[in-house]
């Protein structure tokens, strides 16, 4: 069963990952930092607050051609390790059975098979993630306590820390759920816990060391990361789940075995309180390292359905985990006949999500026509030495190939004295009609003193969302 649902997603996932959409603008950014890595060019285009571990995954794309499909074929990879990780650790702890609900009702997400084939940290960080839950849960269960495998909790959190600094949360939690759970084991054996502690210092001693170098703190990557996708408001990603709910994160059916999970973990966390026995600290460990990251992130990061993929997925597995209890007892007989309806439902419930996504890939390609348009003008007339300011750098700078600089919020005869004095050829400014942070008004009309008019082109928006492009050259 783990091999048809894994097939499902691929399918899925794979087709995806073909259609000819532009990357996002994360996945540019990823694709610039895999490219600059295989070429040793372009690094400075890669923000110091984005994860050095996923250049590394880029890279690979990067030597295949660097084109859409050979990155997001490779992120179509990581994501299948992270979904069979998943599985394990989910029979480990739940049972074969309820992995493989969990599974087959993930596989229906829309959302999950669309982010399985973006090249995003999201997945890819998670797959460390759930082998140290598997090692946490043995080892913390294990009679006598933790022996020296717990050490290698260490390098798996730092392995998902390098491939994306927003799992710092996803730590902070599972360190919080698991020293509420078996608080009375780790005071026992804390000398393992200290070494596992220093392990993981040492093993994040050289992101330290270039944070320091790099932005004047330790702390500074980190810091930078989170301004990065900062709120606009004290629990606003709360209200984006809120708003989208069932849809976001995972769709319905996610939802609601999710809502199931939930409910039982509660009833498993409070029972706790009266019978310390392992299958309510299991359950109690998992619920609470997927409240205390959701509800972390939905108050101190904007909206995003991927943010909360950890917290879904383990309460996707508490629900499977509470079906499967609840029909233990029906005659197996009930339970073939039942099996095949409910097998070819969550195959069509599949293609449904499938459809779904595959029109948002489509509709985000009609979209982004204009700005490839544009980049493409840029890129014919930059003869690859060329800077270029934008609302959309990430995105430019990869169709391009030139220097992106950000459109600046106010002082532009500023920035384009600072694009002037760069060491580039070729400089030019694109301009958006209805696109996020464009110029408006004054700093519009400010903008448009260092341009050489007329624009070098004019191009059309067909989608009619980001509006007409104007390129221009700098006077």
């Amino acid at each position: 069963m783990l091999a048809v649902s894994l097939s499902v997603l691929a399918w899925c996932a794979g087709r995806l990952a073909v259609v000819d959409s532009s990357l996002g603008y994360d996945e540019a950014v990823y694709a610039i930092g895999g490219q600059s890595l295989v070429t040793g060019a372009g690094g400075a285009d890669y923000p110091v607050y984005r994860p050095i571990g996923m250049r590394l995954l880029a890279a690979p794309g990067a030597l295949l051609g660097g084109d859409e499909t050979a990155f997001r074929l490779f992120s179509v990879g990581y994501s299948l390790l992270c979904f069979a990780l998943f599985w394990r650790l989910g029979r480990q702890v739940a049972g074969a059975a309820a992995a493989t609900l969990a599974m087959a009702t993930l596989a229906t997400s829309g959302e999950l098979q669309r982010r399985a084939a973006e090249l995003l940290s999201d997945l890819p960080a998670l797959a460390p993630v759930f082998v140290l839950l598997a090692l946490l849960v043995r080892e913390l269960e294990r009679d006598g306590g933790p022996a020296r495998r717990l050490l290698a909790v260490a390098p798996l959190a730092a392995l998902a820390f390098y491939l994306r600094y927003g799992s710092t949360l996803i730590l902070l939690a599972v360190a919080a759920a698991a020293a509420a759970v078996w608080w009375p084991v780790l005071v026992r054996r804390w000398r393992m816990v200290a070494a596992t502690g220093g392990l993981f210092a040492l093993c994040m001693l050289p992101h330290l060391v270039h944070a320091a170098v790099a932005t004047g703190s330790p702390l500074g990557i980190v810091r930078a990361a989170h301004d990065a996708a900062g709120r606009r408001y004290v629990g606003e990603g709360l209200a984006y789940l809120w708003q989208y709910f069932p849809d976001k994160p995972a769709g319905p059916f996610v939802a609601l075995l999710a809502l199931i999970g939930l409910c039982s973990g509660l009833a498993h966390l409070l029972r706790l309180r009266r019978e310390r026995v392992a299958e309510h600290r299991v359950v109690a460990f998992l619920w609470l390292a997927a409240v205390l990251h959701t509800l972390a992130i939905g108050l101190d990061v904007h909206g995003q359905a991927r943010f909360v993929f950890f917290g879904t997925f383990l309460l996707a597995l508490l629900g499977a985990r509470a079906v499967v209890v609840a029909v233990r007892g029906a005659a197996g007989r009930a339970v073939l006949e039942l099996a095949l309806p409910a097998a070819l439902m969550a195959l069509f419930l599949a293609e449904r999500a499938h459809d779904d996504a595959r029109e948002h890939a489509d509709r985000s390609r009609r979209i982004d026509a204009v700005m490839r348009a544009a980049a493409d003008v840029v890129r014919a007339q930059g003869h690859g030495s060329c800077a270029v300011l934008t609302t959309m750098e990430p995105r430019v700078a990869w169709y391009s190939g030139c220097e992106a600089w950000p459109m600046p919020k106010r002082n532009a005869a500023a920035a384009i004295a600072r694009l002037r004095a760069s060491s580039t050829a070729q400089r030019f400014v694109v301009l958006f009609a209805k696109a996020r942070r464009e110029p408006t008004g004054a700093l519009r009309a400010e903008l448009l003193e260092g341009l050489v008019l007329p624009p070098v082109a004019q191009l059309a928006d067909a989608a009619g969302v980001l509006g007409d492009a104007e390129v221009y050259r700098v006077r």
